[in-house]
């Protein structure tokens, strides 16, 4: 008896795009898998799934009334495609393997530490040290409604039209012996700013420049925007003008097209860490998201040391909050899954895997200067921060494309290393964040080196 699939009638290679663009969709989702209601990007629907099973494309699971992906479906495809007649469409819209090349470059994120005028026997000057007071009296009485209403409150504020929230709460040093203790705590979607009353040492505020701010408008925008918001909070040129903005961390990234490295791949990358080490988490599953201990999630998560200690909820959105009490029961079934785990020491290289593929890895994790590929299209779809799709999708992506992040996070001691390497004058840029922004070669080829012609 012939099979079904033999039966089914050829589908055209208009047809086998479309099933790509699907397949790829599916290759994305925990489990490879997909129920009703399907999504509508890419289109799909009860009778095209069951289509694609007839190719063995897909099978229908009737415990939980799922679809899902074939591990073969790649040569499944492309068996398909060879053996259907060419239709009329452009050389390069049929299925090949694509040459990596950049979709976009930037900052992701950037740390800016506050810092107060030296210490001198100087009356006036001493008084520049600390919060001003018509500030502190307004943060104060901010801080308080905050805490009566048991919740984050608005403030007079904002950045770029997003108005800046006031938290309940300043935070304690913890007990570990990291971290400030803050006074003030605000954010919005753009920014979040910590604030002492008095410096510690010098430190007297912190920011923090969201990669929506800093992809949405540029670093040099958002800097500015920054600026000019924290002028307006000090109301007091003088003080203002007392302030030195410096530079704290640095995250640069690049997210490359049709590059999907595998754990195989690590062989093929030097690296300065002291220990190169693959973590591979013991998961039967083909489905297993991105491990919770010791993941890539909290790499990507990790906050300078003047931030440690700071309440989960100034992290997190509202959804984000309501949805903490629905993953705890996960967080402890997960906690048992991973018990068996071997973790790379703190300055190898670690390799997450997204059920049998890697979806990240990362070298040197919690080093002054540390480096991480990850798959940045799961990312932004687990996570739910689609907003990137547009940047990707201008710089050349398009939806059946790989796409993996190349990301380097300098700190500060990383900084005063390359500092010393250039010399104090000549790496007075490294303070500056304005200066600093327009010597990403100079970052990037400390951090992965420069091409062999520069040697010669």
């Amino acid at each position: 008896m012939a099979s079904v699939a033999l039966d089914a009638a050829a589908p055209s290679r208009h047809h086998l795009r479309h099933w790509e663009q699907v397949c790829v969709y599916l290759d994305s989702q925990p489990f490879r898998a997909v129920r009703f209601p399907f999504p509508t990007e890419p289109l799909m629907s009860s009778r095209l799934l069951r289509r694609m099973q007839r190719f063995k494309l897909v099978r229908h699971n009737h415990t939980d009334c799922t679809y899902r992906l074939s591990p073969r479906w790649r040569a499944i495809l492309k068996r398909l495609w060879d053996g259907v007649p060419d239709e009329t469409v452009p050389d390069d819209d049929t299925p090949r393997d694509e040459v990596p090349f950049i979709v976009d470059a930037n900052a992701d994120t950037i740390y800016v530490s506050l810092l107060a005028p030296d210490v001198e026997d100087d009356e006036e000057l001493d008084k520049l040290r600390l919060l001003p007071v018509h500030l502190n009296d307004l943060c104060q009485h901010l801080k308080e409604k905050a805490q009566e209403e048991d919740k984050a409150v608005p403030t007079p504020w904002s950045l770029f039209g997003c108005e800046l929230m006031m938290y309940k709460a300043g935070v304690g040093t913890k007990g570990n012996g990291k971290g400030v203790s803050w006074s003030y705590l605000f954010r919005n979607d753009y920014v979040m700013l910590l604030l002492r009353k008095a410096p510690l040492g010098r430190l007297i505020g912190s920011v923090r420049l969201s990669a929506k701010l800093l992809w949405q408008f540029g670093p040099q925008v958002a800097l500015d925007g920054v600026r000019q918001m924290i002028r307006e909070m000090w109301s007091d040129a003088q003080a203002f003008y007392a302030l030195t903005f410096r530079l704290s961390q640095l995250h640069l990234a690049v997210d490359v097209a049709n590059f999907a490295p595998s754990p195989a791949d690590l062989d093929r990358v030097l690296t300065h860490s002291k220990v190169k080490a693959v973590h591979v988490p013991s998961f039967d599953d083909e489905g297993a998201d991105f491990p919770s201990v010791g993941s890539l999630e909290e790499y990507l998560d990790d906050v300078p040391d003047d931030w440690d200690g700071l309440p989960l909820d100034f992290f997190l959105d509202q959804d984000e909050i309501a949805d903490l009490a629905d993953a705890d029961d996960d967080d402890e079934e997960e906690e048992e899954d991973l018990g068996d785990e071997q973790h790379a020491d703190d300055e190898g290289a670690t390799v997450y895997l997204y059920g049998k593929r890697a979806s990240g890895f990362t070298f040197s994790p919690g080093s002054p200067l540390s480096a991480a590929w990850y798959n940045k299209e799961l990312e932004e779809r687990t996570s739910g921060k689609v907003w990137m799709r547009e940047i990707h999708q201008a710089g050349g992506w398009q939806l059946h494309m790989p796409l993996f992040r190349v990301e380097l996070r300098f700190m500060r001691p990383i900084m005063r290393e390359m500092q010393n390497t250039l010399g104090k004058e000549a790496g007075a840029w490294l303070d500056d964040p304005w200066q600093a922004i327009q010597h990403y070669h100079d970052f990037w080829a400390y951090g992965v080196g420069l091409p062999p012609e520069h040697d010669l």
